[in-house]
């Protein structure tokens, strides 16, 4: 708030980011508890800001379509195919 408030920044140009979902929810609940100016103030994880930043400009970072997070059933799904080959040689 020190940011928006004292220093004159527009709160659309405040980023906060936290390691975890939980922080970044109580985090930004105490910003809309604490001022009515933080309210464009942008708040997530890393990992969500990050992935948010690669599917964005996926083109120019040489990958063929934006990322997408694999929901846990197929990730374990993905992981028992691997594991099922005989060969390791063919998990290039």
């Amino acid at each position: 708030l020190y940011l928006v408030g004292a220093r004159g920044v527009a709160p659309e140009r405040v980023l906060a980011l936290t390691f975890s979902r939980r922080a970044a929810g109580e985090l930004e609940r105490r910003l809309r508890e604490g001022s009515p100016l933080a309210a464009g103030v942008e708040v997530r994880t890393f990992h969500s800001f990050a992935l948010r930043l690669v599917r964005k400009h996926y083109a120019s970072l040489g990958l063929p379509e934006p990322p997408e997070i694999v929901p846990t059933a197929r990730r374990w799904e993905l992981l028992r195919n691997l594991l099922d080959r005989e060969d390791p040689a063919d998990w290039n």
